[in-house]
This record gives structure tokens, C-alpha cells and sequence, in this order.
């Protein structure tokens, strides 16, 4: 993508919960994205319960559909 060319504005959210399960202390995580809050677009995902590598993965691939130079 040519980085001169104007890009269209667009604002995403991403919410990361993070918690200690009592009955194991096990660190678990929720990850809920929204792709473009501006547009009230219905593109919210959410990935429930998972662990803490996992969630991260999913943060990571979510901000890697954002870059725009890809």
C-alpha cells in the first residue's frame, strides 16, 4: 500500500479480562474485540475462557489485521 494515500479513518476496541480461577489458580483470560467502532459495525468477537498464550494470540492477530501496510 502506497503510505501516501489517506486511509480511511476506523477505531477498534479490544477489551482483555484477565482472572485467577479459585478451585486451580490457574490465570485464564477473555479477549472481546470490536473491528470498527466508528461504522457501530457488528464485528464484535469474543474468545471466552481462554488461556493467557491463547488470548494473546488472538490479541496479536487481531492488531496484525489492523496494519495497514500489510
Amino acid at each position: 500500500m502506497d503510505s501516501t494515500q489517506p486511509v480511511a479513518p476506523r477505531e477498534g476496541l479490544a477489551i482483555l479480562r484477565v482472572w485467577r480461577e479459585e478451585a486451580t489458580a490457574e490465570l485464564r483470560a477473555r479477549v472481546t474485540t470490536v473491528d470498527d467502532v466508528v461504522a457501530g459495525s457488528a464485528g464484535a468477537r469474543e474468545w471466552t475462557g481462554l488461556g493467557t498464550e491463547a488470548a494473546l494470540g488472538e490479541l496479536r492477530a487481531w492488531l496484525e489485521r489492523w496494519d495497514v501496510r500489510a
